[in-house]
């Protein structure tokens, strides 16, 4: 084959790729968009196969002060964390089937900047995506062998609420749909009431004992006066008329 024709079929298969949404190559994720975006279910399956833990996927922490406790992070409960410790969180098949990708994408739950060092990798089968939103981490695999376990390190040295969207795909097989797995995870790191306001409500002055009571009370006896002087004054002009 000529090798215009060759270059004209490449260009043909990358425009393809491009509109119907390859997203999960064998070398990571080809995107870093919230949830799950209709340009990865075109090729994956419009529906999934559930969360996490419908595959017996687990997101699990540990710390480094306890490295044998293993917590798994709930979907439903938000987790917390303690300001200034590494945790280590591993995206575990427990049991279940063994996965090929994953896409871990962190942000502030309020729109703040994460991408400062917050997370960092810890082994060859994650790397980070360079193409996300400048205040929001994507995290991938870096080939399609199968994986029971990959771990990443999450540090914070301020208080933060983070969003962790999660998915995992089973298999990157285009004649295979809906195998992969979306959970959502809140994680809050320190106590948001350490933030101290910034506005503090201020405390209402004591009312005084001479702000009410004092003038009803002169009023009432100036009122008496002037009724027993009014009744004074008519009967003597009564008695000088008899």
């Amino acid at each position: 084959m000529a090798p215009a024709a060759l270059f004209y079929i490449s260009i043909v298969i990358l425009v393809w790729c491009g509109a119907t949404g390859i997203e999960a190559w064998p070398s990571g994720f080809g995107h870093c968009d919230p949830k799950v975006p209709t340009s990865f279910k075109r090729l994956h399956g419009p529906n999934g196969s559930g969360g996490l833990q419908s595959g017996d996927i687990t997101l699990s922490s540990t710390t480094d002060r306890t490295s044998t406790e293993t917590s798994n992070l709930d979907e439903v409960v938000t987790t917390t964390l303690d300001v200034g410790t590494v945790y280590t969180l591993t995206i575990e098949s427990a049991g279940g089937e063994p996965y090929k990708g994953f896409l871990v994408r962190i942000s502030d739950i309020s729109g703040a900047d994460v991408s400062g060092g917050l997370v960092r990798t810890r082994t060859n089968d994650a790397k980070f995506l360079s193409f996300c939103e400048s205040n929001v981490v994507g995290i991938t695999n870096t080939n399609y062998d199968l994986k029971s376990g990959v771990s990443m390190i999450l540090r914070s040295k301020v208080p933060v609420q983070l969003l962790l969207e999660v998915t995992v795909v089973t298999e990157n097989n285009i004649h295979v749909k809906d195998a992969y797995y979306y959970s959502e995870y809140e994680l809050t790191i320190g106590s948001p009431t350490s933030i101290s306001p910034k506005h503090p409500k201020r405390k209402s002055p004591r009312p005084t004992s001479t702000s009410t009571s004092a003038p009803a009370k002169s009023s009432g006896s100036f009122f008496v006066t002037v009724v027993v002087l009014s009744c004074t004054l008519s009967f003597l002009s009564f008695s000088l008329m008899l």
